[in-house]
């Protein structure tokens, strides 16, 4: 039996909770400033990110697809300036560009 002493990992569900709720206070209070409410959008996309990069590594696509989905929509154009993510977000809006030209088309 081999035992190894490694540092405890981060508790990812754990980590992902608490800037969540950091997040939500910060939505629940009105900014003073639109460049402050820039940064906050900004933080918010990279603490999603981060998420999503630890969720893919962990082989977890649904978990990373919520955070890649929840940055999306916090600021699209840090998501699309990152190489593995933008090209993610891409794909999946001209993907739903596509099926809803499709649906369009149907009805």
């Amino acid at each position: 039996v081999e035992i190894r002493n490694e540092p405890n990992p981060l508790d990812w569900n754990h980590a992902e909770r608490d800037v969540q709720g950091l997040l939500d206070e910060l939505d629940n209070r009105s900014p003073a400033s639109p460049i402050l409410e820039e940064h906050l959008s900004k933080l918010s996309a990279y603490a999603y990110l981060a998420f999503a990069d630890e969720a893919f590594r962990a082989n977890d696509a649904r978990r990373a697809f919520k955070w890649f989905w929840k940055a999306s929509k916090q600021h699209l154009g840090l998501v699309l300036s990152r190489p593995y993510w933008g090209t993610l977000a891409r794909g999946v809006t001209g993907a739903g560009l596509r099926l809803g030209k499709l649906a369009s088309h149907q009805s």
